[in-house]
């Protein structure tokens, strides 16, 4: 503030010798007094349309690297509009003015400073804190509007809402786009998806180096874009089409404001989004091991939208990858499956539980409900691996899927049919790689017509004394044997499939040959512990081991 009261203006000379920015000014002392009112960042040929009178242009100098002959044409431009100076980010495209340049800028009385260390951001908000301290209006509207956005936000507003309020603060179109460039909202624009195309086009298109204040441009006109980043991956892009003339600078502020207050509600909704998908995986873990009563199990599923004593169905989808994939990248397809499985049942109001396990997720779904029409499962299903093969999730699996059930207690008896038909469906009985247990011959069907009593004795024999031993000492035993019989004794495989090294495995082997007093290189004593553990997923491990002597 000057001494008569008037509001000094910002000058050239202060953004280069008294900002601390360490700027350096290429021209020497041309143009030092000239007044700044705005600043613009282009790589355009020609910025002229985007630019207002008195304004610093900032560039990378993309379109004049190597040509003289175009930074010279880009000068003559931007003076005959008054431009204030010309910044250019050094270390992008060039690192040294050209000589010509500098000449024919002093020759027009036009200033270039050059920006080595200081990030350009940092520049437009030191620029744009000194131009709103000369303008209260400009800086209450500023402080209106964050009000205006965190009144939405703390009534649990839609993100549509907050879009449609900056919209119409600014009077700009709002996008917001997913990782993948689909809008999820906007505001303010007729066509959503010609303009979400032609921003994702040019974002996707532009470095990081070309682009450092999240401007991008096309040949219809220039975009101002920031990320919403959450644990490392940009899950949205808010976009705005920046007005040909018109000052960017609330614009830009606004939308780095909602920026952050996208970034809450992505948040927010996805620890909610967590919560619930612990909850069906804890409902679906009680439903298969048999430990609960028919009463709570209805109780608690129906909360879900499911009603247990209607017909449903339980699932085993399997990813299917060549042996010895690296486990990286069996974890990205795992949480892509998991993804891909929520968001298709969710966009169609299907209710469903779901479980994700060692490359597979296990599913409840309903059968012939409201949701799902009688007979339907298969073709839903097929839908399902359609949609899971396909962008942005590229993920193939084998689908098993149990017999349709309305007993809420038959939670143990559907995970083996399942089991079976996912082993089949792997194996490539069906051309579509879907099985309904339905569909299978007898031998896999052989268990399920015996009484609970039958099951348990045969479980007594074989399988109950490795529950009580994984159950003291923490072991894997009952898990390896099913693995090992599912990779039809192959020790290589089963190593793979269990995530151990084959020495681990025999060791195990031979603690279950040792506990059981099996042979397991003698076909009978693997067709007993093949029928052993059947009965024990039928009833369940705590039903097995209530029932153990002693």
């Amino acid at each position: 503030m000057a001494a008569d009261g008037v509001e000094k203006a910002l000058t050239v000379r202060e953004l280069i010798e008294d900002s601390g920015l360490g700027l350096t000014a290429v021209t020497g002392g041309t143009g030092l007094g000239r007044v700044v009112k705005d600043i613009h960042f282009s790589d355009a040929v020609d910025p002229v349309p985007y630019l207002s009178g008195e304004s610093v242009l900032v560039v990378t100098g993309r379109n004049f690297a190597g040509d003289d002959e175009a930074g010279l044409r880009l000068l003559d431009r931007i003076a005959t509009i008054d431009t204030a100076a010309l910044g250019i980010a050094m270390g992008h495209y060039i690192d040294v003015v050209s000589p010509r340049l500098v000449e024919h800028a002093q020759r027009l009385h036009l200033p270039i400073f050059a920006i080595t260390s200081t990030p350009v951001r940092t520049l437009f908000s030191y620029v744009y804190h000194a131009l709103a301290s000369g303008d209260l209006h400009r800086l209450r509207r500023t402080v209106a509007m964050q009000n205006d956005l965190l009144d939405l936000l703390i009534a649990d507003a839609p993100v549509d809402e907050l879009l449609a309020k900056v919209a119409s603060l600014v009077s700009l179109p709002i996008l917001l786009l997913d990782g993948t460039g689909t809008p999820v909202g906007h505001a303010g624009t007729r066509d959503p998806l010609r303009l979400a195309q032609r921003a994702w086009t040019a974002w996707t298109a532009a470095t990081p180096s070309a682009a450092p204040m999240g401007f991008v441009e096309d040949d219809e006109g220039r975009f101002i874009c920031r990320e919403v980043v959450l644990y490392g991956k940009v899950e949205r892009l808010l976009v705005t089409l920046a007005a040909p003339t018109a000052s960017t600078e609330f614009a830009d502020t606004a939308l780095s404001f909602l920026q952050r207050l996208v970034s809450l509600d992505l948040l927010r909704r996805r620890d909610e989004i967590v919560a619930t998908q612990r909850m069906r995986q804890r409902l679906l873990r009680e439903l298969v091991a048999g430990t609960s009563t028919a009463e709570e199990l209805t109780g608690w599923v129906a909360e879900h939208g499911l009603d247990l004593r209607q017909l449903w169905r339980l699932a085993i989808c399997e990813i299917q990858r060549p042996a010895g994939t690296p486990r990286r990248q069996m974890t990205e397809l795992e949480d892509a499956l998991a993804e891909a499985v929520g968001t298709f049942f969710g966009d169609r109001l299907i209710p469903f539980l779901s479980r994700p396990g060692r490359r597979s997720i296990s599913l409840l779904l309903p059968d012939g409900s409201s949701a799902v029409a009688a007979g339907s499962a298969r073709d839903l299903l097929l839908v399902l691996k359609g949609f899971v093969a396909g962008e942005p999730y590229r993920v193939a699996l084998t689908v098993g899927a149990s017999a349709a059930h309305d007993d809420p207690l038959a939670g143990p008896r559907a995970l083996q049919e399942a089991t079976d038909a996912a082993a089949a469906a792997a194996r490539g009985v069906d051309a579509h790689g879907l099985v309904l247990f339905e569909a299978l011959s007898g031998r896999f069907r052989l268990l399920g017509g015996q009484s609970e009593e039958a099951l348990a004795d045969i479980a007594r024999r074989t399988i109950a004394p490795l529950i009580e031993y994984d159950r003291r000492r923490h072991g894997q035993l009952v898990e390896t044997l099913r693995v090992w019989l599912d990779h039809h004794w192959a020790i290589q495989p089963t190593a793979e499939a269990l995530y151990v090294h084959r020495n681990t495995l025999q060791k195990r082997l031979r603690r279950i040959e040792t506990l059981l007093g099996m042979d397991l290189q003698d076909p009978d004593d693997i067709v007993e512990l093949y029928l052993g553990l059947r009965a024990t997923q039928l009833l369940g491990e705590d039903a097995v081991v209530r029932r153990a002597p002693g």
